[in-house]
Parts: structure tokens; C-alpha cells; sequence
């Protein structure tokens, strides 16, 4: 099974960041008001711009790895036929995609060949790839991206913090990499 995952948010865990970056504004965020799908609706439209422009940039490098990344991607990348990240950047930031590589250099380099990674300037391009690439499994922080994923079987919802906990829609979602890893291999014995 190959399998394709999201950077930002999925990967890397920018709550920090983004609280960090929101103070500096006069505004203090929750850790889940942190994630892609909430934190437009409490920071304005050009202060959000401001923060991502600076995630996006060098506090890249000041991000950590999600909460098991390093455990589970070793794993994974074991048992799966190929494992990329195929994620969207490169729209504003001088040499965010280059930041994003020395962050998987730093942090997963033995998993992640630069014949690996994608990225792409807008979020529907992801599934051009995703198809070329022959991805069934797909991680991702944000339902519109998974919406667009029209090539890929299994659409996985990262809710880092459960904020959509008892909400109805049609994919799998985890809150962890530890219960990705449950259901990439819940999924890969039903293919054997």
C-alpha cells in the first residue's frame, strides 16, 4: 500500500508556534484553536496571513515532530510499498520548501528520499500526484483536502485535538499517529 501524507499540521506540530506568533498580536490561542480548521475563526484574516507567512519560513525549524511521528513513520514505512509527503507549499515564502526539507533532513531523513516528497503550490494538486504516484492511504489535517482526494480509497482525518469528536463525515479520523498506524494495518490485512 502506498501511502501519502500532509506536512504541516499532520508531521510537524506548529501549536506552539502559532501561540507563540498569536501573543505577539495581542492574542492568546488554545492548543486546538491552533489547527488549520479552527484557527480562521479567531485570529483575522491578516494576522493569520502574518503567522503562516512565519511558519511557512525559518519557525519551521523551531517546530517539533508531531507527538509519535518518529516511532510510527519507521514502522510504517516498513510495512507499506511506498511511503511520500505530498504536501502544499511554496505560494508566498522565499525557501519554505527548502526549510521543509532541512526540517525532514533533521528529523526523518532515513525515511524520506527527496524522490519522495511533493509539494505543491494549491491543496487540489495533491491528488494529481497522489494518482501518479499510486496512493491509497492519506493523511491529512484539513477536509477540504480530503475532500479534492478523488484518486485515493482511504482518506484519513488528523484531529489532533478531537475537536470533532462526535462529528459525522465520511472519513476515518485519528488523533493520533499511534491510532493512524492502528488503522493503516487494519486496512492493510483486509487487502491481504
Amino acid at each position: 500500500m502506498r501511502i501519502g501524507l500532509d506536512f504541516d499540521g499532520t508531521i510537524v506540530d506548529h501549536t506552539e508556534t502559532k501561540i507563540r506568533l498569536a501573543k505577539k498580536f495581542g492574542i492568546v490561542l488554545s492548543n486546538a484553536q491552533t489547527v488549520s480548521e479552527s484557527i480562521k475563526n479567531h485570529v483575522p484574516e491578516g494576522i493569520y496571513r502574518k503567522i503562516q507567512k512565519e511558519i511557512y519560513g525559518e519557525e519551521t525549524m523551531n517546530s517539533r515532530p508531531m507527538e509519535g511521528v518518529e516511532k510510527i513513520i519507521p514502522m510504517i514505512s516498513r510495512l507499506s510499498s511506498g511511503l511520500y509527503i505530498v504536501s502544499r507549499r511554496g505560494r508566498g515564502v522565499e525557501g519554505e520548501i527548502d526549510v521543509a526539507r532541512c526540517w525532514i533532513k533533521k528529523f526523518l531523513s532515513p525515511f524520506f528520499a527527496s524522490s519522495q516528497i511533493y509539494f505543491v503550490k494549491e491543496d487540489k494538486e495533491k491528488d494529481i500526484v497522489c494518482k501518479e504516484l499510486g496512493v491509497s492511504l492519506f493523511l491529512d489535517d484539513k477536509i477540504a483536502v480530503l475532500d479534492n482526494l478523488a484518486s485515493v480509497t482511504h482518506k484519513v482525518f488528523f484531529d489532533q485535538f478531537g475537536i470533532f469528536e462526535g462529528k459525522d463525515f465520511s472519513y476515518e479520523r485519528v488523533r493520533n499517529w499511534q491510532e493512524f498506524y492502528e488503522f493503516f494495518k487494519e486496512i492493510s490485512l483486509h487487502k491481504m
